[in-house]
Protein backbone atom coordinates (compact mmCIF):
# COMPACT_ATOMS: atom_id res chain seq x y z
CA UNK A 1 0.00 0.00 0.00
CA UNK A 2 2.76 2.43 0.95
CA UNK A 3 4.73 1.60 -2.22
CA UNK A 4 1.73 2.38 -4.42
CA UNK A 5 1.25 5.73 -2.70
CA UNK A 6 4.91 6.66 -3.21
CA UNK A 7 4.74 5.65 -6.89
CA UNK A 8 1.61 7.78 -7.38
CA UNK A 9 3.23 10.81 -5.75
CA UNK A 10 6.41 10.47 -7.81
CA UNK A 11 4.32 10.14 -10.99
CA UNK A 12 2.38 13.30 -10.16
CA UNK A 13 5.57 15.26 -9.56
CA UNK A 14 7.16 14.05 -12.79
CA UNK A 15 4.06 14.81 -14.84
CA UNK A 16 3.76 18.31 -13.42
CA UNK A 17 7.40 19.16 -14.23
CA UNK A 18 6.53 19.59 -17.89
CA UNK A 19 3.61 21.93 -17.17
CA UNK A 20 3.49 25.66 -16.46
CA UNK A 21 0.76 28.15 -15.62
CA UNK A 22 0.39 30.72 -18.41
CA UNK A 23 0.08 33.50 -15.80
CA UNK A 24 3.63 32.65 -14.63
CA UNK A 25 5.05 33.30 -18.10
CA UNK A 26 6.59 36.64 -18.95
CA UNK A 27 3.87 38.94 -20.28
CA UNK A 28 3.67 42.34 -21.87
CA UNK A 29 0.77 44.58 -22.86
CA UNK A 30 0.93 45.50 -26.54
CA UNK A 31 -1.26 47.88 -28.51
CA UNK A 32 -2.97 46.76 -31.72
CA UNK A 33 -0.48 48.77 -33.79
CA UNK A 34 2.38 46.73 -32.27
CA UNK A 35 0.94 43.33 -33.22
CA UNK A 36 2.79 41.34 -35.89
CA UNK A 37 1.16 41.56 -39.32
CA UNK A 38 0.31 37.82 -39.25
CA UNK A 39 -1.72 38.27 -36.05
CA UNK A 40 -3.48 41.39 -37.36
CA UNK A 41 -4.56 39.43 -40.45
CA UNK A 42 -6.59 36.90 -38.41
CA UNK A 43 -7.49 38.56 -35.10
CA UNK A 44 -10.93 39.74 -36.24
CA UNK A 45 -12.10 36.38 -37.62
CA UNK A 46 -15.11 35.04 -35.70
CA UNK A 47 -13.66 31.56 -35.18
CA UNK A 48 -10.67 29.70 -36.50
CA UNK A 49 -11.00 26.54 -38.57
CA UNK A 50 -9.22 23.53 -37.11
CA UNK A 51 -6.40 22.58 -39.52
CA UNK A 52 -7.05 18.86 -38.93
CA UNK A 53 -10.84 18.84 -39.36
CA UNK A 54 -13.03 20.87 -41.69
CA UNK A 55 -16.03 20.66 -39.34
CA UNK A 56 -14.42 22.02 -36.18
CA UNK A 57 -13.95 25.68 -35.29
CA UNK A 58 -12.24 27.05 -32.20
CA UNK A 59 -10.98 30.23 -30.59
CA UNK A 60 -7.34 29.08 -30.89
CA UNK A 61 -5.02 29.48 -33.88
CA UNK A 62 -1.38 28.52 -34.34
CA UNK A 63 0.19 30.69 -37.05
CA UNK A 64 3.47 28.74 -37.08
CA UNK A 65 4.28 26.67 -40.14
CA UNK A 66 4.55 23.80 -39.41
CA UNK A 67 2.19 23.94 -36.45
CA UNK A 68 3.98 23.89 -33.10
CA UNK A 69 1.10 24.20 -30.62
CA UNK A 70 -2.36 22.75 -30.06
CA UNK A 71 -5.04 23.37 -27.45
CA UNK A 72 -6.76 20.76 -25.28
CA UNK A 73 -9.12 20.58 -22.35
CA UNK A 74 -8.55 18.14 -19.52
CA UNK A 75 -10.98 17.12 -16.83
CA UNK A 76 -9.97 17.98 -13.27
CA UNK A 77 -10.73 15.84 -10.24
CA UNK A 78 -14.22 17.39 -10.30
CA UNK A 79 -16.09 15.91 -13.28
CA UNK A 80 -17.78 19.17 -14.31
CA UNK A 81 -14.61 21.30 -14.37
CA UNK A 82 -12.15 21.29 -17.26
CA UNK A 83 -8.79 23.05 -17.54
CA UNK A 84 -7.48 24.43 -20.83
CA UNK A 85 -3.93 23.67 -21.90
CA UNK A 86 -1.68 24.81 -24.70
CA UNK A 87 0.73 22.04 -25.75
CA UNK A 88 4.03 22.69 -27.51
CA UNK A 89 4.76 19.83 -29.90
CA UNK A 90 8.56 20.29 -29.99
CA UNK A 91 9.27 19.42 -26.36
CA UNK A 92 5.81 18.29 -25.16
CA UNK A 93 5.66 21.16 -22.68
CA UNK A 94 2.18 22.29 -21.75
CA UNK A 95 0.89 25.60 -20.45
CA UNK A 96 -2.24 25.78 -18.35
CA UNK A 97 -4.43 28.59 -19.65
CA UNK A 98 -5.97 30.08 -16.55
CA UNK A 99 -6.02 33.78 -17.33
CA UNK A 100 -7.28 35.64 -14.27
CA UNK A 101 -7.70 39.14 -15.71
CA UNK A 102 -10.42 40.18 -18.15
CA UNK A 103 -9.59 38.86 -21.61
CA UNK A 104 -11.32 37.77 -24.76
CA UNK A 105 -11.61 34.14 -25.79
CA UNK A 106 -9.38 34.22 -28.88
CA UNK A 107 -5.86 32.87 -28.48
CA UNK A 108 -3.28 33.21 -31.26
CA UNK A 109 0.23 31.77 -31.19
CA UNK A 110 3.06 33.04 -33.38
CA UNK A 111 6.59 31.77 -32.81
CA UNK A 112 6.73 31.34 -29.02
CA UNK A 113 4.26 34.10 -28.16
CA UNK A 114 0.61 33.79 -27.19
CA UNK A 115 -1.55 36.83 -28.02
CA UNK A 116 -4.84 37.34 -26.16
CA UNK A 117 -7.11 40.38 -26.52
CA UNK A 118 -7.76 42.32 -23.32
CA UNK A 119 -11.37 42.85 -24.43
CA UNK A 120 -14.21 40.35 -24.85
CA UNK A 121 -15.61 41.63 -28.13
CA UNK A 122 -13.27 43.18 -30.66
CA UNK A 123 -14.20 44.77 -33.97
CA UNK A 124 -11.94 45.84 -36.80
CA UNK A 125 -13.46 49.32 -37.01
CA UNK A 126 -12.34 49.96 -33.39
CA UNK A 127 -8.92 48.34 -33.73
CA UNK A 128 -6.97 51.41 -32.59
CA UNK A 129 -8.62 51.14 -29.14
CA UNK A 130 -7.50 47.58 -28.34
CA UNK A 131 -4.68 46.22 -26.25
CA UNK A 132 -3.45 42.65 -26.09
CA UNK A 133 -1.43 40.58 -23.68
CA UNK A 134 1.60 38.89 -25.23
CA UNK A 135 2.77 35.88 -23.21
CA UNK A 136 6.25 34.48 -23.82
CA UNK A 137 5.95 30.70 -23.95
CA UNK A 138 9.30 29.72 -22.46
Amino acid sequence: MFKELIICLISLVLLSCNSKEIENCEKKTVHYSELPKEVKNVIFEDYFKDPHSSNIYSSFKDLNKPYRYFETTEQTFLPWIYDQYLHRIDDEKKFKIDITSEHGAKKIVLNDYLFVAMHYNIYERDSSKYSFTRYTLE
